[in-house]
């Protein structure tokens, strides 16, 4: 606050982040954290990693990993149905 004459103040009101939803959670924070939250929080669990090291083996090797987790858990007929669209894949040329 500042004095200005005849001793009045005036307050400098800064502007209030606005709530903002996160894209992958969908639970609400401020504009200013948001980048933040995301980074923390979902950082990890991205299969494609970072602009820096998108292709590299150790995120590919993870990738791999979580595609054998996810695919333990399916029943006996979606197995079939994913090993059925992988051979289709791989018929294709590039």
């Amino acid at each position: 606050m500042r004095p200005i004459e005849h001793g009045v103040l005036l307050c400098e009101v800064a502007a209030m982040p606005e709530p903002v939803r996160c894209d992958i959670c969908g639970k609400l924070y401020s504009s200013r954290h948001l980048s933040s939250h995301k980074r923390l929080a979902h950082g990890k669990e991205k299969l494609a990693g970072s602009a820096a090291g998108q292709n590299s083996s150790a995120t590919q090797q993870d990738g791999v990993k979580k595609i054998i987790e996810i695919y333990k858990t399916l029943s006996a007929e979606n197995k079939e149905r994913v090993r059925a669209q992988l051979a289709t894949l791989e018929q294709k040329p590039a």
